[in-house]
C-alpha cells in the first residue's frame, strides 16, 4: 500500500451558458516525499479533468466527463495512469451567503501500471468506483471568494486477464481562492 500526503495547486475554470456548464480543472505538481526502508523518495500525483453539467433546476444537477489521473512512485520505479469516462449527479443549496454543494459520480476508466525496472509486471485493466463531494464557498472580500471542498474517490482497479484487484483510494482536500 502506498500512503502519500500531497500539497496540490489546483487551477480551474468554469463556464456557463443558460443552464449549461463546463468546467476544466487540473490538481498539478502534487508532491510529497515517502520514507520506506530508510529511504526518501518522491510520489507524485497530477489530475485533469473535463466535466459538461446540466441543470435541470436551480439546485440539482447532472454531469458526465472525462479524467487522466496519475500517480509516479519513484521508490518502487511504478507509473500508475487512469483515463477515461465519469457520470454524476449534485444538489446544491444557499444558506445566506453560502453555497452548499454534494456531489456522487461513478467512474469508469481505463487503467495502467508500468514497472520501470521490471517491465513483465506491466498490466492493463479496468478501473472503476464512486467519487463523494462535499463543498462550500462564499464570498471573502469584495471581488473575491472562498472555496472548501472535500472528495473521495474509491476505486478498484482490475487486472485485465487475472482475479487481482488492487484498491484506489484518493482523499483530496481542497482550500481555494475564488477570483
Amino acid at each position: 500500500a502506498l500512503d502519500a500526503y500531497y500539497t496540490t495547486i489546483n487551477v480551474g475554470v468554469s463556464l456557463n451558458y443558460s443552464q449549461f456548464y463546463f468546467d476544466l480543472a487540473g490538481e498539478i505538481l502534487g508532491v510529497d516525499n515517502v520514507e520506506k526502508e530508510g529511504e526518501i523518495t518522491g510520489v507524485t500525483r497530477e489530475d485533469i479533468t473535463a466535466t459538461i453539467g446540466y441543470l435541470p433546476t436551480e439546485d440539482t444537477s447532472v454531469f458526465f466527463g472525462y479524467t487522466v489521473g496519475e500517480t509516479k512512485d519513484d521508490f518502487q520505479g511504478e507509473f500508475h495512469e487512469d483515463r477515461g469516462y465519469f457520470v454524476g449527479a449534485g444538489y446544491g443549496f444557499i444558506s445566506d451567503e453560502t453555497n452548499y454543494s454534494f456531489t456522487l459520480a461513478y467512474a469508469d476508466l481505463d487503467g495502467d501500471i508500468s514497472v520501470d525496472e521490471a517491465p513483465e509486471e506491466n498490466t492493463k485493466g479496468k478501473t472503476s468506483g464512486f467519487s463523494y463531494g462535499v463543498s462550500m464557498s462564499g464570498p471573502f472580500r469584495e471581488n473575491m471568494g472562498y472555496s472548501i471542498g472535500l472528495k473521495i474517490r474509491q476505486y478498484d482497479y482490475d487486472v485485465d486477464g487475472t482475479n487481482e484487484v488492487t484498491n484506489k483510494d484518493i482523499t483530496s482536500l481542497t482550500l481555494g481562492l475564488i477570483f
